[in-house]
């Protein structure tokens, strides 16, 4: 009775019903043949034991067997679709895992490429200043901390251009007076 209150194939109701029915066929026979037997008619328990209840008996064991046998089918189908979803499982989450480092690659490598450009293009142009080049053209084109620290660079490029024009200026203004002091 308890395997039909669950859920359940209709194969597995049919065969609870025959077991039920075959039990309430067998069950009043074997209390027949044991009262018989309590009573002294040996002869006459022996004869309905051989005759009706071993053929009764035998169907519900065969019903029984059969139910066994069907649980035990049903059992390897469930737990085939348990491994097949599973390994879907796991599968999707390999794909996910493997897209997320693929991803997290991708975004490395943009952050850093965004970090290293700036920076090389700013130590490019301080180098040849510090060389004497003052003729780089230095441009930014984001407004972030690198895009400030090349404006920034550019900005002090111009400060030093207009400083050594202005020591040319002031040499040439040297080297005019002295001529004219030295002409006298």
């Amino acid at each position: 009775d308890s395997l039909s209150a669950g859920e359940s194939t209709p194969q597995e109701t049919k065969l609870v019903q025959d077991i039920s029915a075959e039990r309430q066929k067998t069950l009043p026979l074997l209390k027949r043949v044991a009262e018989l037997g309590k009573q002294g008619h040996n002869t006459e328990a022996a004869a309905l034991l051989t005759q009706q209840v071993r053929s009764d008996e035998t169907a519900w064991r065969k019903t029984v067997t059969d139910l066994a046998r069907n649980e035990s089918q049903l059992n390897a189908a469930a737990f085939d679709d348990a491994q097949t979803g599973q390994t879907r499982s796991m599968t999707v989450g390999v794909v996910l895992a493997a897209t997320a480092v693929v991803l997290g690659i991708a975004l490395a490598w943009l952050t850093t490429r965004s970090v290293t450009r700036p920076i090389a293009r700013a130590i490019e142009v301080t180098e040849r200043i510090a060389k004497g080049d003052l003729t780089s053209k230095v441009e930014s084109q984001s407004h972030d901390e690198f895009g400030r620290l090349l404006d920034a660079v550019a900005r002090m490029q111009d400060k030093l251009c207009e400083l050594v024009s202005q020591i040319r200026q002031s040499a040439d203004s040297i080297v005019t007076a002295s001529s004219e002091v030295a002409i006298g």
